[in-house]
C-alpha cells in the first residue's frame, strides 16, 4: 500500500522537495512500501490539441505562472551562485534531450503489451474491475 507523505511538497522550489522526500524516504527503504510524494505544479500547456484553454484561463495567468516556473528559477538561482557555468547548463540540457530522445525511441519500438497485462501492477492485489 502506498503511504501519503505527511507533509505536501507544494513549493515553487526545488529545493522545496528536499524535507517532503527526505521523511518519506525511510519508511520506504526499511520495507514500509512506496510513498507518494505529492508535487504540485502548473500546466502551461492545453491538456490536449483539441482544448482551447483560452476559453478557462488568460494569457496573463499562464505568463504570471510561468515566471514562477520552478525549473528555469533554479536554473537562475544557480547561475548566480556559481554553481554551474552557462555551458555546463547548455551541455546537461542537450545531454538530458539526447537521452529522453533515445529512451522514447526504445520505448515506442516496443511491442504492445497485451490486454490482459492492462491492470498488472496498478492495483495491490487481484483487482478486475469489469467483474
Amino acid at each position: 500500500m502506498i503511504q501519503p507523505s505527511t507533509r505536501p511538497a507544494t513549493r515553487r522550489k526545488p529545493a522545496g522537495l528536499r524535507a517532503p522526500t527526505i521523511t518519506s524516504g525511510p519508511p520506504s527503504r526499511t520495507g514500509g512500501g512506496p510513498t507518494l510524494v505529492e508535487a504540485k505544479c502548473y500546466r502551461f500547456l492545453s491538456h490536449t490539441t483539441d482544448d482551447d484553454d483560452r476559453t478557462y484561463r488568460t494569457r496573463e495567468e499562464i505568463e504570471k505562472h510561468r515566471s514562477l516556473d520552478p525549473i528555469p528559477n533554479y536554473e537562475g538561482f544557480l547561475l548566480e551562485h556559481g554553481v554551474i557555468a552557462p555551458e555546463e547548463i547548455e551541455a546537461l540540457k542537450k545531454d538530458v534531450l539526447r537521452e529522453v530522445n533515445e529512451i522514447t525511441d526504445r520505448a515506442e519500438a516496443l511491442p504492445y503489451p497485451e490486454p490482459s497485462q492492462l491492470y498488472v501492477n496498478v492495483y495491490e492485489g487481484t483487482h478486475e474491475p469489469w467483474l
